[in-house]
């Protein structure tokens, strides 16, 4: 599916979500299809997100929530890139309501270092 792909970074295999210049129609299918990838593969998943000029609806967070929550145990680590200022509060948010630790960041290099690292060297 266009908007889903596999990204490899220091030998980690990354599940990455291209939300970034689309509408709510187009992001909603990803959220079902990438929950698929994520409970058809093993726990301990690695996620990236790009969220560059969309906007996050509340139909669109309403899914995203509803869909979450039965692949939560099997995300181990994601990292969202795209974000301005007030989607970083929605992603503050979003962390509280799920008890999640979702991180933003400012490019897909700095989020795949992220991802990429050790638990051990994670910060």
């Amino acid at each position: 599916m266009k908007g889903l792909s596999k990204i490899e970074a220091n030998g980690k295999e990354i599940l990455f979500v291209d939300y970034s210049n689309k509408k709510e129609a187009e992001m909603i299918p990803l959220i079902l299809e990438s929950k698929k990838i994520i409970q058809s593969n093993r726990a301990g998943q690695l996620l990236l997100s790009d969220f560059t000029n969309t906007y996050a609806s509340p139909a669109f967070m309403n899914v995203l929530r509803r869909e979450i929550m039965d692949v939560l145990p099997l995300i181990s680590k994601q990292a969202i890139i795209g974000l301005n200022e007030p989607k970083r509060w929605i992603l503050k948010g979003f962390n509280l309501l799920l008890k999640t630790d979702y991180r933003a960041f400012d490019t897909k290099e700095e989020a795949l270092a992220y991802l990429s690292a050790d638990e051990a060297t994670t910060v």
